[in-house]
């Protein structure tokens, strides 16, 4: 009869303690399943309590910066160029039509071995982006004249102006021959002449046929003789141009073209005339 008398003891004392909220001796009891907390008194955690969440994973992974221009504006860099938000260089003129905004005149540019240098861009006649690579002037004299060498400059008109395009690394495989009034103006005759390929590293002391369109002026023909074959590039005293492949004392000279005739057919009416060359 005794075991039944403790069960209903042991069931009475639980129910006491449940009502109760403490332990035998009056004490609350721990709540065994609560987290641990850190203690504000000395500032330390448990050893297993979660670090704070890091605030660089709240931004989306695929979060992209602003457009790289944005705060470049290529009206307030030397070289009228922005790339990957800095102010850059153009590398010809060229290169230049990207920006249609880009007007003829004088430029300062960037070539391929990082030289800077002042052009003149004619961004106008047949599409734009030709550089002046030579330009003749009244009564002009000079033994660096044509396709290699370098003389005078863009600012100054009253002088024979070359650029040198193989120091300069300019590529390019048309030329634009014609004249000019004052200035750099073209006036009369022009002409598009496609070269042969290679042309700088293939006819240093040889010639070799173009391609000849008209762009302006007055003769009907398309194909002046004159303009028919170019090279000679290694020859300093002009840019050698006639109606066959012999060398010989004629194209675009520091004071004028020799042409050698003056009709439409041959010399497309420029014999003697001052002259540009422009390249593309």
């Amino acid at each position: 009869m005794r075991t039944p008398l403790l069960a209903f003891l042991l069931l009475a004392t639980a129910c006491s303690l449940d009502e109760g909220g403490g332990g035998l001796d009056g004490s609350a009891l721990p709540d065994v399943w609560a987290p641990d907390v850190v203690d504000p008194s000395d500032g330390t955690a448990p050893a297993d309590a979660a670090p704070p969440p890091d605030a660089t994973l709240d931004a989306p992974v695929d979060a992209k910066p602003p457009p790289s221009d944005a705060a470049c504006d290529p009206n307030t860099c030397l070289g009228e160029r922005c790339l990957n938000g800095k102010c850059d260089y153009y590398l010809s003129c060229s290169d230049m039509r990207q920006d249609a905004t880009r007007k003829t005149g004088a430029h300062k540019l960037r070539d391929t071995k990082s030289n800077f240098f002042d052009a003149w861009c004619d961004m106008d006649l047949d599409s734009g982006g030709w550089t002046l690579i030579g330009r003749s002037a009244l009564l002009g004299s000079s033994s660096n004249f044509g396709w290699k060498k370098a003389t005078g400059t863009i600012g100054d008109d009253s002088k024979p102006y070359s650029l040198d395009v193989d120091a300069h690394g300019l590529v390019f495989t048309e030329a634009l021959i014609g004249g000019y009034s004052a200035g750099k103006t073209w006036v009369g005759s022009v002409y598009k002449a496609v070269l042969p390929p290679g042309f700088l590293a293939s006819y240093k002391a040889s010639a070799g046929a173009t391609t000849v369109s008209k762009v302006g002026g007055y003769c009907p023909d398309t194909s002046p003789a004159m303009f028919t074959n170019m090279g000679f590039v290694d020859n300093n005293d002009q840019f050698f141009m006639r109606d066959n492949t012999a060398a010989g004392n004629f194209g675009l000279r520091a004071d004028a073209f020799a042409l050698n005739y003056y009709d439409c057919a041959h010399a497309a009416l420029l014999n003697v005339a001052p002259g540009m060359i422009f390249v593309r």
